[in-house]
């Protein structure tokens, strides 16, 4: 086994899908990702965070951002799901998570862009 340093998602998904790639120690069971993978049972569990800026109050879940803009990581199973969940959020698309600013988090704002 040789490790790829380096790879965005995208490309790690890309390289998953066109066979280049074998093994990803750490991906989400999705609808799509089903379509040309295997997977085992889950063997790390982990939670998403809805996250924004003091002046926009609490979100209580997903549905409280429809009609909303949303940074999401193009590629990460929370973007297919959460736009399966709530197909009312307007999608921002960022590469990664630190080009959202925080690990794990998604981001809105009231009007403009997602910050």
């Amino acid at each position: 086994m040789e490790v790829q340093p380096g790879l965005s998602w995208e490309q790690v998904l890309a390289g998953l899908r066109e066979k280049e790639l074998d093994v990803s120690p750490a991906i989400t069971l999705t609808h799509e990702r089903s379509r040309f993978l295997l997977f085992t049972r889950p063997h790390i569990k982990y939670s998403v965070a809805i996250v924004t800026r003091s002046e926009h109050g609490t979100i209580d879940g997903l549905t409280a951002l429809a009609g909303r803009n949303v940074a999401l990581v193009k590629g990460y199973a929370f973007t297919e799901l959460a736009l399966a969940s709530q197909p009312d959020i307007v999608p921002i698309y960022v590469d990664s998570v630190l080009s959202a600013s925080v690990r794990g988090a998604i981001f809105f704002t009231r009007a403009g862009e997602a910050s």
